[in-house]
């Protein structure tokens, strides 16, 4: 049975309006504030293993199915094999236009999200055998790769696949010479340069910085 979800809060910014001026950003978070993140596990029955995360505004739920055997016709492998991916929702962005198949910026994203997630699963455990990871985007307010990263690392350790560490991603953007951790769609839009990496805590290893 999965933990109750756990919910990480900021530290208020005594109601002090977003202003150059006092350093404060728009939604009232300083540079290096994390907006308030919510996390659960376990939340679709049919899958291996589950999670959601939101990140203020940014909604993203990931189901994971396996390890299944792989179909005799596919190429063998001692080592299992991950396939990632990652469906951007018709009303996670008003920017997005509908349309069908994936979309560049979904392939993109599925080939970011294996990158980032597959040095953190023990492969040779799981011979002749594929995970599957499906991370769908409901709702955009920016940070999603770094959000479908932490959901997808936390939903891979809900369906028990063996991991050397749980995986959490983050956004920085750069913007009129300040870095803005975790940034908004808004800021995203905004910055000069934006920086998107993962890591695993324990070992202290990078994954991926994009």
């Amino acid at each position: 049975k999965s933990d109750p979800p756990n919910v990480l809060e900021s530290d208020s910014s005594n109601g002090l309006k977003g202003d150059p001026s006092n350093g404060l950003r728009a939604d009232q978070r300083k540079p290096n504030e994390l907006r308030r993140i919510y996390l659960e596990s376990n939340v679709i029955n049919q899958a291996s293993g589950s999670a959601y995360v939101e990140l203020s505004n940014t909604k993203v739920i990931c189901a994971v199915y396996g390890p299944q055997a792989i179909n005799s016709d596919r190429t063998f492998s001692k080592e299992g094999q991950l396939r990632c991916d990652v469906k951007l929702s018709p009303f996670a962005s008003s920017i997005r236009p509908e349309q069908r198949g994936q979309s560049e910026e979904e392939l993109e994203l599925s080939l970011m999200l294996h990158q980032a997630l597959v040095s953190s699963i023990r492969l040779e455990m799981l011979t002749k055998s594929t995970v599957e990871v499906y991370v769908s985007v409901l709702a955009d307010d920016g940070g999603v790769l770094g959000a479908a990263i932490s959901c997808a690392s936390l939903a891979l350790a809900d369906a028990s696949i063996e991991l050397y560490d749980l995986i959490s991603g983050c956004t920085v953007g750069y913007c009129n010479g300040k870095l803005n951790f975790d940034p908004t769609i808004k800021e995203e839009n905004d910055a000069n340069g934006l920086m998107t990496m993962s890591a695993m805590a324990s070992t202290k290893e990078v994954t991926q910085i994009i």
